[in-house]
């Protein structure tokens, strides 16, 4: 009985000799698989690991929005001091008045831009846009039966052309904040149109011009990823540029009995003035001449300056050209 008992267990520690290896082989090659498998990416950390192998990506945004003018601007100075005039007539001459030349503010613009990303955060942007601002309006002077209409449209427009600086700032799987800031070079124009409407006769009084300008511009957007390879953009941006020194061709035209031949003088630079008109009050005015107005109803006489400086509001497309052809 002993004998059989311990015979037992002198086959159970044979056993036990015999496969132990085995069994601890088979685990600790397991272990090793385990430590060696590369640890799970959340999509955000797949998307940064896969930035920094890619080398430089390119991208396109197409965006558009509507920006408002911020600042003096010696334009909406100009239509004040009209607005001004014809207040102060009507209650010189006791006439009523009715209507109003309004200021000029919003625009719409848009544009594109390629977008280089050499480094998970930083990217440079090469853009191209367009940008107009323009209003018409009337306002009328009657007395005695008599009507004076005056019509006004002025318009600035300017293609930038952009190199731009962003930033971005993830904020998880579908989100990211970009900071923008950069400089452009603006081809600008500067058209004015002024219809003065009498009984028997129409002077038109028109002025186009066209200057280019260095400027600057900053922008902060939202970018909400839609799909591998699109996102969509929401965002606010502004710019400082101004027109200096503008040149250009001023007209007459006169619609009359007579016909007249209009006139035509090229070469006039745009001053800013207030002139003395009535009560010893000063009225804002742009006036075209090849010199300097002078005399001693002037005053405050300079080149005028139309700004470009506006904050604006923006939507976009993000087209990850990257992406779209792995």
């Amino acid at each position: 009985m002993t004998r059989n008992k311990y015979s037992s267990i002198f086959a159970m520690c044979l056993l036990i000799l015999l496969f132990l290896p085995q069994w601890t082989k088979a685990e600790i090659e397991e272990t090793v698989k385990i430590k060696d498998k590369p640890a799970s990416k959340t999509p955000v950390e797949f998307q940064m690991r896969n930035n920094e192998t890619s080398g430089l990506n390119f991208d396109i945004k197409l965006f558009g929005g509507l920006g408002h003018l911020v600042g003096q601007n010696d334009v909406n100075k100009n239509l004040d001091g009209w607005n001004q005039l014809f207040d102060d007539l009507s209650n010189l001459m006791g006439a009523n008045v009715s209507g109003e030349i309004s200021p000029l503010g919003f625009g719409p613009f848009f544009g594109g831009e390629l977008i280089l990303s050499f480094n998970p955060r930083f990217s440079i942007g090469l853009g191209a846009g367009y940008l107009r601002l323009t209003k018409q309006s009337t306002k009328t002077l009657a007395a005695e039966g008599e009507e004076i209409d005056i019509i006004m449209e002025p318009k600035i427009s300017a293609v930038p052309l952009t190199l731009s600086l962003y930033y971005d700032i993830p904020l998880g799987e579908l989100f990211k904040v970009v900071i923008g800031a950069g400089a452009g070079y603006y081809i600008g124009q500067y058209n004015s149109s002024i219809i003065e409407s009498y009984e028997d006769m129409d002077i038109t009084i028109l002025f186009d011009s066209s200057k280019n300008t260095i400027g600057a511009h900053g922008s902060l957007n939202i970018e909400l990823n839609i799909s591998r390879t699109m996102a969509l953009i929401f965002g606010v941006s502004g710019r400082l540029a101004v027109l200096k020194d503008l040149m250009g061709t001023e007209s007459f035209s006169y619609d009359d009995p007579w016909d007249s031949e209009p006139e035509t003088h090229p070469d006039h630079t745009l001053w800013y003035v207030e002139e003395e008109m009535f009560n010893d009050k000063y009225y804002a005015s742009l006036f075209a001449d090849d010199e300097k107005p002078e005399g001693s109803w002037y005053r405050n006489v300079r080149k005028a300056e139309i700004s470009l400086s506006s904050i604006a509001l923006q939507i976009g497309i993000l087209i990850k050209l990257g992406q779209l052809f792995k």
